[in-house]
């Protein structure tokens, strides 16, 4: 996989090591469906057919029309995860959150954090527990 960085109008987007894939969200954002396929084809640019972890990175101010949020809950566009943490920093991300937690129907471990190292540390064990798991077959 490359480690390159990718910037798109909406996203920062960077391999960090070989699996896990960081999506940081820029400033003043409001992500519709354009923006979606933008990133898509940027995440799909690092990763190839590679299934990753993803840290996600909203700004405090990233917005996501209804469009954006019903097309991004469909399973065809998020294939590639394995696990996903994302960093919350605002009572409307935090509300956000706790909905998704209730709604969730998704086939990959997703948890919230608002410390990025912690979040990462997360992911780390979500590794080591894939390892042990591929290993014990």
């Amino acid at each position: 996989m490359s480690n390159k960085i990718i910037e798109t109008s909406t996203a920062t987007i960077q391999m960090i090591g070989e699996d896990i894939l960081c999506i940081r969200f820029k400033p003043n954002t409001v992500l519709d469906l354009n923006h979606l396929y933008e990133n898509r084809e940027a995440i799909y640019s690092l990763i190839g057919e590679n299934s990753v972890y993803v840290l996600s990175v909203p700004h405090e101010d990233t917005l996501m029309t209804k469009e954006f949020r019903e097309l991004f809950s469909k399973k065809s566009i998020r294939n590639f995860k394995k696990g996903e943490a994302v960093i919350i920093n605002t009572l409307a991300q935090h509300l956000l959150a706790q909905h998704v937690q209730k709604t969730k129907t998704s086939d990959y471990p997703l948890q919230f954090f608002s410390i990025e190292s912690e979040a990462l540390d997360w992911i780390a064990n979500l590794k080591k527990l894939e390892y042990t798991q591929q290993n014990t077959l």
